[in-house]
């Protein structure tokens, strides 16, 4: 038995917003993200600390975490700025939360907080659209804060509520729930029928890979030695953003410059610098009142990345500000074989996520509806700058 810290979230401000034995089988890739802040001031409170026990097989790396190897390349290069070559507004579809997407063959696929459901939207022409969830509730399949979904070739599962997954039939029904022991940021399920999540606030290990009844067959990056180091502030170094792609865990850093790939047994494959290699030394800040120890970011903190979709051969990494603290508007593509940095895109509105197919890029990105004047939600879609040359 070791010990491992239970923190509680006290507060999160945003100043300036940027923008079932056999219950899973199959995968497809979904990057679900959260829209961030450019400037945050994240407050995290260590409130309670209890002991945890895991039986799980530790297939964590010995070496820091925080440890990475610097980038040849200096300075960006920039090849085209995209255009979209056709978007559709959410709200068409009385979206107005969405904060996920994503597709398969002949569908996109949007997830609303709101309504607690997923809209399926035709890719042809955009006017067949289904929903898929029962809405909110505590009952079965009901939904109670909607943390993200994942697609496979036959089901959608929702993370309807804390510590459950559901799956539903891509036409809608409700098939049946798997309770877990953590409440997963990110989930993923793969070809073999394993769900891999990735949590940095509620389990032990930033990455578990789960069977299909939900126990942990593998745990990767050990974080009790961090919580016992940094405490709280463990919250907010280990965030950032992570995708599965071709048997692989993908991380970009957001308040550190780091970007690392794994495979499923715990091997670090590779930990680069993100090419603006931002220092952490400035970014945060700790504050002890009595026994309460309170850290967050300082008002200069300098954040790495806020995206990451992983596609063939590449990554597609979103920045977020400059030395300077200026917003960047462009997406990185890096080498998903060693991290190297390759090119990058310029975008004219930073989008909140997105997610490739063969064909193209499909964003999430906040813009002004011509028909209401009103700020909407489009999806936006791109030729797939990712593909093969």
């Amino acid at each position: 038995m070791r010990y491992a810290s239970t923190l509680a979230v006290a507060a999160l401000a945003t100043v300036t917003r940027l923008s079932s034995n056999d219950l899973f089988c199959g995968m497809a890739n979904h990057q679900d993200q959260f829209e961030w802040a450019r400037r945050i001031a994240l407050v995290v409170m260590l409130c309670v600390a209890s002991t945890a026990c895991s039986d799980a097989p530790d297939s964590s790396e010995s070496e820091d975490f925080f440890s990475k190897t610097t980038q040849t390349a200096r300075e960006r290069v920039v090849e085209s700025t995209l255009v979209p070559v056709d978007s559709f507004p959410l709200s068409r579809y009385d979206a107005f939360d969405v904060s996920g997407i994503a597709v398969d063959d002949d569908w996109i696929y949007a997830a609303d907080s709101k309504m607690g459901k997923v809209l399926a939207v035709d890719k042809e022409d955009f006017t067949s659209y289904r929903l898929i969830g029962l809405g909110p509730g505590e009952g079965p399949g009901e939904t109670s804060g909607l943390r993200g979904f994942d697609i496979s070739d036959e089901h959608i599962i929702l993370a309807n509520r804390p510590h459950r997954l559901a799956r539903f039939a891509k036409k809608g029904s409700f098939i049946d729930e798997l309770t877990i022991d953590h409440r997963p940021r990110r989930f993923w399920v793969t070809e073999a029928g394993k769900v891999v999540t990735y949590d940095p606030t509620s389990a032990p290990h930033l990455f578990m890979v789960l069977d299909r009844n939900g126990a942990v067959q593998n745990a990767i990056v050990d974080m009790r030695d961090v919580f016992d180091e940094f405490g709280a502030g463990a919250t907010l170094r280990f965030s950032g953003f992570a995708d599965f792609h071709n048997g692989h865990i993908y991380f970009s850093g957001y308040s550190e410059s780091l970007f690392k790939k794994y495979s499923l047994d715990g091997t670090l494959i590779f930990s680069v610098a993100t090419i603006d290699n931002h220092s952490s030394e400035d970014s945060y800040t700790e504050t002890v009142m009595g026994e309460m120890r309170i850290l967050s970011y300082t008002d200069t903190a300098l954040y790495s990345s806020r995206n990451l979709e992983a596609y063939g051969r590449y990554c597609l990494i979103q920045p977020v500000l400059d030395d300077d603290g200026t917003i960047l508007p462009y997406l990185d593509v890096y080498d998903a074989a060693n991290g190297e940095y390759v090119r990058s895109y310029r975008v004219s509105r930073p989008p909140v996520e997105y997610v490739a197919d063969a064909e193209h890029l499909y964003m999430l990105q906040a813009d002004r509806n011509p028909e209401t004047g009103e700020s909407d939600r489009y999806v936006k879609i791109y030729d797939n700058v990712l593909r093969e040359r």
